[in-house]
């Protein structure tokens, strides 16, 4: 089997995974399903992934460098602080109404799993180390900008508090007014809600 082909099986593999995983869930989807849908052979499966935790765990790093890669371009085109975080709250929200509220995946996996094995953990708390890294550029761009020095990881922590809870009230009414609502609470917070 050539290189190419190997990766087309994998990414035939991944890209059902991950439709089916997020869709009806982790627990309810089946290897089988995942290889019937996939039109790949049970040999070819095992080939790349040794168990569905290992295929769970592929899922989510790939979600993961997806996810933040569009996030960071997004964010590269705008260059205030202020349009930053406005940009991320956006990013946010769409993704909530495109994918009907299902919510995010990490969080789900979470939710899903609860005793789930390190390493799906380890990538969950990637994910979540990443966006908070965002927070914390764009709260250190303000907290430069304003002088608020020490107030900066509160700030960030604050930040993250009110964005999970706007993105949990949103997906549990099935629209994005309490995300906005978060979004304008961010802005006051650090007083970019004047410029």
């Amino acid at each position: 089997m050539s290189t190419a082909t190997k990766t087309d099986v994998r990414e035939k593999l991944l890209e059902t995974a991950a439709r089916l995983f997020y869709s009806q869930g982790y627990k309810d989807t089946g290897i089988n399903q995942i290889i019937d849908e996939a039109s790949v052979c049970k040999a070819s499966f095992y080939n790349h992934f040794k168990t569905k935790e290992d295929l769970l765990i592929a899922y989510l790093e790939r979600s993961h460098d997806q996810s933040m890669a569009a996030l960071r371009q997004r964010l590269s085109q705008v260059s205030s602080p202020r349009e930053q975080l406005r940009e991320l709250f956006r990013c946010q929200a769409e993704k909530l109404e495109k994918s009907g509220f299902r919510g995010c995946p990490f969080m789900n996996t979470l939710a899903e799993v609860p005793g789930a094995e390190d390493k799906v953990r380890q990538v969950i708390g990637w994910h979540m180390s990443g966006q908070r890294q965002i927070l914390e550029e764009i709260v250190s761009r303000v907290s430069r900008e304003r002088g608020l020095g020490a107030q900066s990881s509160r700030l960030a922590d604050d930040l993250e508090v009110v964005m999970t809870g706007g993105l949990m009230a949103a997906r549990a009414q099935g629209n994005v007014a309490m995300l906005r609502h978060a979004q304008s609470m961010a802005e006051r917070m650090l007083g970019l809600d004047e410029s």
